[in-house]
């Protein structure tokens, strides 16, 4: 192409009738007409203006290229750039621009055929900016294909979907891949890249495994983005990429945990953080498989899905003598077991697997959660099950001659809510449900639990690292911005500590401790208006005939009082709704969640004497107020315990430490105020009267 029919074709671009797929490959040209081989040493620029818009000529050996430009003082700086300057400022603006700015409409075959085409050279594109640096040079060719992948996936979304607010969800989510995040100044798409800045193919090597691995893994995580659910803190890709970078940090500040992974798989260096960031990453892909389910599923499905692409990841590590099967296995392993996620229920069967994994379920479900994944079983202890039901147990395990069933008289109990002390499903009455009759409760979705087992981070570093990791994204950012907006703080605050808290709790234990009595409408009623005899209208209580119905009921009430408070009176109604349809599946323990986020400041990862420590700053005052509404959890040692709004997340984080090793040796975990003292985990014993 000569320079003069180039400049010509951008003066066409400047009509506003001009094609957008011309307006693009006329851009994409412009970038491409210095020849890869010339010499960049005598570089000038100066920013042109053709009908008011802004662009920058480099001129070079005596050819030029023209580029596109939003900010003029980068051109005329333009020759004085670094690599990774031109990259970031260039190079990378070029290829998102090319992938999003066609990505709301959809194109005709032949339209997309010529997209496809305009950015496939990215080579070309590279050596036009002289950028040589391998680094720089994997960056850039897993951008271009995340943008490729981000572009036509959406195109398939969007014309697959009529909903509106589905539609809205996918543009959302196509958009947050590339903001940019404040903190980090990057979008998504620049730091997921970067994730393999050390590991793409060579354009020798044949990338087809490579290429259908990072395809595969964006089209999840834009599914895992648009399905994030708003009444949980964020689960979205922004928290997993929050994840990769306390594990990158991890690996800065304690070589030990790179050189095990080193030493355990037999990789380079480069391969273990590859590894240690992929699982970072890849650890909450369960995600857009959970739906109605609860949240302990995610980690199943999540090693599920992983286990359809390892094969191809493996194609990133290059070792000879890597133990390729062992990282496979323990990735999955690894993302199975990251969360300790309880149903508030009590389970029958406890299956201990051969990494000392203990999974919880009923027997109704038991088959489904085995089938989920190879959980290689070692043994299974049972509690409380009549005669049929034991021989359900044995009948599903009659295949494996292996396995040990062992029979145990304690309750298995996940982390339960506030019930009320005469309720049946109180943990004062765990003994005697345990040596009682067992009432399995069969659902279209599997109920387990997962306890946390002891991991060191030295001998176990992928199941150790990620469950370290994950547990210290918990500052406010963590939240949407819908859920840290004032009006959604005030819903989950009144739905957590209001004059319906109570009731709502006594609602959800009648339905997963005596679900017996959920078809017949009567006990559960009587009980109801025996212990909360104002809370419903004696209509409202006539006419429902589901505890869920009453706590619907109750829920709604809830979040009408809350948008309704003056303070919120200029809210837009479009944003009300989207705050009912979130909150409508709200829990009163959701104020410990997103409440426990509140007061926390900042948290690092330091070390001290060669060990691990976390160290949490919060807001004293805040933290110390927010303490006052409390509830009772169950600890990793069987006992329970106290824990305020303000410290649950932190109790969280301290839980999934207890049972992590460094060389042996525990981890350590600090609160201090912002002034700089000590503040203790449970700094306020006071319980609030809805608690």
């Amino acid at each position: 192409m000569r320079l003069t029919d180039l400049n010509q074709g951008l003066k066409m671009t400047q009509c506003r009738r001009a094609p957008s797929i011309f307006k693009l490959l006329i851009a994409f040209a412009s970038l491409c007409v210095l020849n890869g081989g010339n010499s960049l040493a005598d570089c000038k620029s100066k920013v042109i203006t053709q009908k008011a818009q802004a662009s920058c000529e480099i001129t070079t050996d005596s050819k030029s290229f023209i580029l596109p430009i939003a900010n003029p003082e980068l051109c005329l700086g333009y020759c004085g750039l670094s690599e990774k300057d031109k990259y970031e400022n260039y190079v990378l603006k070029r290829i998102v621009k090319v992938h999003s700015e066609c990505s709301r409409q959809p194109l005709s075959p032949l339209g997309l055929k010529r997209l496809q085409t305009l950015s496939q050279p990215i080579e070309l594109l590279l050596q036009a900016h002289g950028i040589r640096d391998k680094g720089l040079v994997n960056q850039a060719r897993a951008a271009d294909l995340l943008s490729q992948t981000l572009r036509t996936y959406t195109q398939q979304k969007l014309q697959a979907t009529h909903e509106a607010s589905k539609l809205e969800k996918i543009n959302q989510a196509f958009s947050f891949f590339f903001k940019k995040d404040p903190d980090s100044k990057k979008t998504p798409l620049e730091r997921i890249s970067t994730i393999f800045s050390a590991s793409m193919p060579s354009p020798e090597q044949d990338p087809t495994r490579a290429h259908r691995y990072l395809r595969k893994l964006t089209e999840r995580l834009f599914d895992q983005q648009v399905e994030n659910p708003l009444h949980f803190v964020s689960h979205g890709v922004d928290h997993s990429l929050n994840v990769v970078d306390s594990m990158r940090d991890l690996s800065a500040k304690n070589p030990a945990i790179v050189d095990a992974v080193k030493n355990k798989y037999r990789v380079d260096e480069t391969e273990a953080k590859l590894i240690l960031e992929i699982l970072a990453l890849s650890h909450d892909l369960g995600y857009p498989g959970v739906g109605a389910s609860e949240k302990p599923i995610h980690g199943p499905i999540g090693a599920d899905y992983l286990k359809e692409v390892q094969g191809d990841f493996l194609e990133f590590i290059h070792t000879p003598s890597a133990r390729r099967d062992a990282i496979a296995q323990d990735l999955l392993t690894s993302v199975h077991n990251h969360s300790a996620d309880k149903i508030d229920e009590s389970f029958p069967v406890k299956l201990i697997t051969k990494d000392h994994q203990v999974v919880l379920t009923q027997v109704a479900d038991l088959e489904t959660i085995i089938n989920i994944r190879d959980l290689a079983v070692e043994s299974v202890e049972h509690h409380g099950l009549d005669a049929e039901q034991l021989k359900e147990v044995r009948r599903i395990f009659s295949t494996q001659p292996n396995l040990k069933l062992t029979s145990v008289q304690t309750a298995f109990q996940g982390r339960k809510a506030v019930i009320h002390p005469e309720h049946p499903g109180h943990p004062e009455h765990a003994e005697e449900d345990a040596e009682g009759p067992h009432h399995h409760h069969s659902q279209p979705d599997p109920h387990f639990g997962l306890q946390y087992s002891e991991a060191d981070l030295l001998t176990h570093p992928l199941e150790a690292s990620i469950r370290l990791t994950d547990n210290m994204d918990v500052l406010p950012s963590r939240m949407t911005p819908l859920q840290r907006s004032p009006a959604f703080r005030a819903v989950y605050h009144l739905l957590g500590n209001g004059p319906d808290t109570a009731a709502i709790n006594y609602l959800e234990a009648v339905k997963s401790a005596r679900p017996e009595e959920v078809g017949s409408g009567v006990n559960w009623k009587k009980e109801f208006k025996k212990q909360f005899p104002t809370t419903l209208p004696e209509d409202a209580l006539t006419r429902v005939k589901h505890p869920d119905e009453a706590r619907k009921f109750l829920v709604e009430r809830v979040i009408h009082t809350a948008l309704n408070r003056p303070e919120h009176a200029t809210l837009a109604e479009s944003v009300k709704q989207e705050i009912r349809e979130a909150a409508t599946r709200l829990r009163p323990i959701e104020l410990f969640h997103f409440g426990g986020t509140e007061s926390l400041q900042s948290i690092t990862l330091r070390v001290r004497d060669g060990i691990p420590e976390i160290l949490i700053v919060v807001n004293e005052t805040q933290y110390n107020e927010l303490n006052r509404v409390r509830t009772n959890e169950k600890t990793s040692r069987g006992d329970t315990e106290s824990v305020g709004v303000g410290a649950y997340q932190i109790w969280r984080a301290r839980e999934a430490l207890s049972t992590l090793r460094y060389g042996g040796k525990p981890l350590t975990l600090k609160i201090i105020s912002t002034q700089g003292n000590g503040v203790p985990l449970s700094a306020n014993r006071e319980r609030s009267p809805a608690g």
